[in-house]
């Protein structure tokens, strides 16, 4: 049912809804600024063109009106980043990998076994080192019979938890409204804003989840990115993994927290 449902919201995206080009110009860039830029970019090729003084001069003046326009709202934009860092942080970051040339992982990195050459090889020690970071730390299934066994009585019972479809539309306004499709191909502005249409499949898949305690297959992959920690660009040890989660698990993870805060609420220390 998940796969499906994933299946159809992606097919009709790809049919209707056009793909955003990524902007190249920069973040505290005006449509006056953009003007002032063509309108030096025509001066320099008339200029090139005909090699008069009145050219040259036109293309000098348009030329320093670019670069104090710019000047001025490069300095407001770096105040900009500075006072919302804290409400802001992402936006500072950006601004910090801008000033460094590069955000992006090096071609050429290590691990205790080997180095790469290529971007391919890349992903394949980055993949090696986190599988190993990770090994250790998946729950077998003997471990979750000792946690269900331990379960105090009282809390509720999610096989016989039903979700209902306001219940759907509650936690749909509190996912985070990314552009971004997770591993589902689906962006969770997707499910906040077209709440009211995808809100009775969706209970109808959680409800048989609960009655079937069994997560759906698509909701458990996700995209890892390494992210460096300090130190040595080239060394994999160096770096941690953020994860990417599909849109249907983060409303899951909404739905099923918000039950379980509340029967347990009582038994957590302030």
């Amino acid at each position: 049912m998940t796969a499906r449902f994933c299946d159809i919201i992606v097919q009709w995206l790809n049919a209707n809804v056009p793909l955003a080009k990524r902007p190249n110009d920069p973040a505290w860039c005006t449509r006056r600024l953009r003007n002032l830029k063509r309108s030096r970019n025509n001066a320099q090729r008339k200029y090139r063109r005909l090699k008069t003084l009145i050219t040259k001069r036109n293309f000098e003046s348009a030329s320093d009106e670019y670069r104090r326009l710019n000047s001025d709202l490069y300095k407001s934009y770096v105040l900009r980043v500075q006072t919302d860092l804290r409400r802001n942080p992402r936006n500072f970051w950006n601004f910090v990998n801008l000033k460094r040339k590069s955000s992006s992982i090096p071609i050429n990195v290590r691990s205790d076994e080997s180095t790469s050459t290529s971007e391919s090889d890349s992903c394949e020690l980055f993949a090696k080192f986190f599988a190993s970071v990770f090994a250790d730390r998946v729950a077998s299934d003997s471990d979750a019979d000792i946690a269900a066994a331990a379960v105090p009585a009282g809390l509720t019972d999610l096989t016989t938890f039903e979700i209902t479809t306001d219940m759907i539309l509650g936690a749909a306004k509190k996912l985070k409204r990314s552009y971004t499709p997770g591993p589902d191909g689906i962006p969770a502005i997707i499910i906040s804003r077209c709440a009211n249409v995808l809100a009775n499949p969706l209970r109808c898949i959680l409800n048989k989840s609960f009655e079937q305690r069994k997560f759906p297959d698509v909701w458990k992959q996700s995209f890892m990115f390494p992210v460096l920690k300090s130190g040595d660009r080239q060394n994999v040890r160096n770096y941690r993994g953020i994860t990417s989660l599909s849109a249907g698990s983060k409303l899951f993870e909404i739905l099923v927290s918000d039950v379980m805060l509340h029967c347990t609420k009582n038994y957590i220390s302030t």
